[in-house]
């Protein structure tokens, strides 16, 4: 199946996240796997959303035995629609190390990457960077044009993203180029 990563920020706006649920769960639905981090925020939106529509895949920042599922993800489907990737020792903890190499990972799997509401530094800065630099289609939707968010969206559109207005986000089949 072809795959489409949503990830961003752990502290998104309500509408920000509501939007990364809803664009996972359309994608789902169209037969796309959707991929993130497990992080909360933006990631667990997108895999609860996904879990709603169709499947999702995690790909953490630790080790398979210590990575657990948000409470909020396990109501929406049954365990088939879900998988664990995992690159690190079965037992690791979380690591920054970890998540940056996790985070190319996201990236390199993915058909296309939608990165909601990211800053000019951390993870989904990273993520995105790794995108552009792969040659992979990147969209960047954000609730503001302020700030660090209005900042890092502006950064990565001079880089080569495509913007996606948050409130007119398109369907799923807008994402193939």
């Amino acid at each position: 199946e072809r795959c489409v990563a949503l990830v961003g920020s752990r502290r998104p706006s309500r509408a920000a996240a509501a939007a990364a649920g809803a664009q996972a769960r359309a994608l789902a639905g169209e037969g796309c796997t959707v991929v993130s981090g497990g992080a909360r925020g933006i990631d667990t939106a997108a895999h609860g959303g996904a879990l709603q529509g169709g499947g999702t895949v995690y790909v953490p920042a630790s080790g398979l035995k210590v990575f657990r599922r948000r409470q909020s993800e396990l109501e929406h489907r049954p365990e088939e629609a879900w998988c664990l990737l995992g690159q690190f020792p079965p037992q690791a903890g979380w690591q920054a190390a970890y998540a940056l190499m996790r985070n190319r990972t996201i990236a390199a799997i993915s058909a296309a990457v939608v990165a909601f509401e990211p800053r000019d530094t951390g993870g989904t800065w990273h993520t995105s960077l790794n995108t552009l630099r792969m040659r992979q289609p990147l969209f960047v939707v954000s609730a503001t044009r302020r700030g660090a968010r209005g900042r890092g969206m502006s950064k990565l559109v001079r880089l080569g993203a495509v913007a996606l207005d948050l409130e007119t986000m398109p369907g799923p089949g807008a994402l193939d180029r």
